[in-house]
């Protein structure tokens, strides 16, 4: 009787631990296993004592940045890395008990993201959740996130050459070819980019792909630069193009491939880490100091979530300016998504030719704050030709988000030669007080936000259209002081035309003659997956 006492309360002190520990799995993902489902996961890890919100200033290296991230989770990662790769010494670890309960363990390889303080799981079963579930060092255990990358089909014939470009309207209308006429190119500014990968030699900036440290495929782990969808290399001439496409033909790019047609959580942390570290192409020899300037980042969610936002402060402590697409999931308010809804990332709509937002920008206010105003600025993206992943000679026009914070991403190598001690926070600040908005075609729609859509700053063009020569010469005399933007609610929607920054040395550029209703903008008919371009 006794035994079977003590059996049926060892029996019951079991159940209660596994409870416990699977307490820690998101139902979801507990739904999932439960109906033996293999899942990619993340393990959410208990950061050190007194490392709980790491707050590092501006300025700090690159590599004290990555120390104090792997530091803060380091004995947590390794408390789930023995679980599946135990030292020679470790022979009666928990290991022990997981090879021999668990089938096909051996497949599996967890992988630390120290930016922010997780380990992927990419094959996670109800066997293996419940042994990491146990263990101290795990808080929390989820299915891992997928997004959109901002791709849209080609909307213009292909171009054969160089030499038959038609007129290169978009870095005309941000007027960088006034910054580039006083020797300001972007020269000695490295641009990190996130997307679908590169055509790395393609003609128009084959000479911009920096010679080392330049490549990171965490899908594939290829070596060669290659881009999937042909987005990346679109996006990468707008860049840093020459004749007349890219906004900062002097700067260098280095490019990871976190996407493809979607992009997977762990993928984009992975090249969030390349960035702020770059290694070789195999992920090895690691150097902070070949760290970018700016990172243009096509990707995103519609929805609202929080999990990137611990890589973009990483970011914004070493000194790197986040720019993202606002995304294509206009016209509907509040249609604006995460990473687009951070505080420190610069949001970018997409705008036309004829100066109105295309219909399929994303709009604000953001979900996770309405106060907040979104996109930040606006840029061109509808429409813009720029290099084609069928062959290095060849060009297309595509048009998205992504191409309109492409343009942004240029500008901001531009202030950067004019002004290298900016911190993010100034140029964020600099780029949203030097706009134009009396030469936007703004039309009353359903004031987003309640701010009206005919003054700025509004949740459909943010603080207006962006202007490289008025970024430029504004951050070479006065830097703006990094303010919250808190703009007045406009019950009735009067058109006001509000004159741009007082830089008496440089005029607005005229407004195309043609213009055109809102309403009469031919919206593509958008794909089975978007990626913000």
């Amino acid at each position: 009787m006794v035994r079977v006492i003590v059996s049926f309360v060892a029996a019951a002190a079991a159940a209660a631990a596994t409870t416990a520990s699977t307490d820690k799995i998101d139902p979801g993902l507990w739904r999932l296993l439960n109906a033996n489902v293999t899942a990619s996961a993340m393990v959410e890890l208990r950061r050190e004592p007194g490392r709980s919100d790491l707050e590092l200033p501006f300025d700090t290296s690159a590599d004290m940045v990555r120390q104090a991230l792997m530091d803060a989770t380091a004995a947590s990662a390794a408390a789930v890395q023995a679980l599946f790769h135990p030292s020679s010494s470790s022979s009666s670890s928990p290991h022990r008990h997981l090879t021999s309960a668990c089938p096909g363990l051996a497949a599996t390889e967890p992988v630390h993201l120290w930016i922010v303080g997780r380990t992927h799981i990419p094959a996670l079963t109800r066997c293996v959740a419940e042994y990491v579930a146990s263990l101290d060092a795990v808080l929390r255990i989820r299915v891992e996130e997928v997004e959109e990358v901002d791709t849209t089909a080609p909307t213009a014939i292909m171009i054969p050459r160089e030499d038959v470009l038609p007129p290169l309207w978009a870095t005309e209308m941000i007027r960088a070819p006034a910054v580039w006429a006083t020797g300001n190119t972007g020269q000695g500014i490295v641009i990190g980019l996130i997307d679908t990968g590169v055509r790395s030699t393609h003609s128009l900036y084959a000479s911009k792909f920096r010679s080392d440290y330049n490549w990171f495929d965490p899908i594939n782990k290829t070596t060669t630069p290659h881009d999937s969808t042909g987005h990346g290399t679109h996006v990468a001439g707008l860049l840093v193009g020459d004749h007349g496409v890219g906004a900062a033909p002097g700067a260098s790019f280095i490019a990871c491939r976190g996407c493809t047609k979607t992009c997977d959580e762990a993928h984009v942390l992975a090249c969030m880490q390349f960035m702020l570290c770059p290694t070789d192409a195999a992920g090895g020899n690691e150097n902070c100091a070949k760290k970018p300037h700016v990172i243009n980042n096509s990707w995103g969610s519609a929805t609202s979530k929080d999990v990137y936002q611990p890589a973009f402060d990483a970011m914004e402590s070493a000194g790197i300016v986040m720019v993202v697409s606002a995304g294509n999931a206009g016209p509907h308010c509040s249609t604006v998504g995460s990473p687009a809804d951070y505080r420190n990332a610069l949001a970018v709509g997409m705008m036309t030719e004829y100066r109105y937002l295309n219909a399929r920008s994303s709009r604000g206010p953001a979900k996770n704050d309405t106060t907040l105003v979104k996109p930040d600025v606006s840029a061109p993206g509808f429409d813009v030709y720029s290099a084609s992943n069928a062959g290095d000679h060849l060009f297309e026009a595509q048009w998205g988000s992504s191409q309109a914070a492409a343009h942004v991403s240029g500008m901001v190598a531009l202030m950067l030669v004019a002004n290298p001690a900016l911190s993010p926070a100034q140029v964020r600040a600099a780029v949203i007080t030097y706009v134009e908005t009396a030469t936007v075609d703004a039309a009353a729609t359903t004031n987003c936000g309640d701010l009206n859509d005919l003054k700025f700053p509004n949740n459909n063009y943010g603080n207006g259209l962006v202007n490289a020569s008025y970024a430029v010469d504004g951050v070479t005399s006065t830097v703006p002081t990094p303010t919250t933007v808190a703009p007045t609610s406009a019950p009735t929607p009067e058109p006001t035309t509000l004159a741009p920054p007082s830089i008496t040395t440089l005029a607005p550029t005229p407004a195309p003659t043609t213009t055109r209703a809102q309403t009469g903008e031919p919206t593509p008919v958008p794909t089975t997956t978007s990626l913000s371009c």
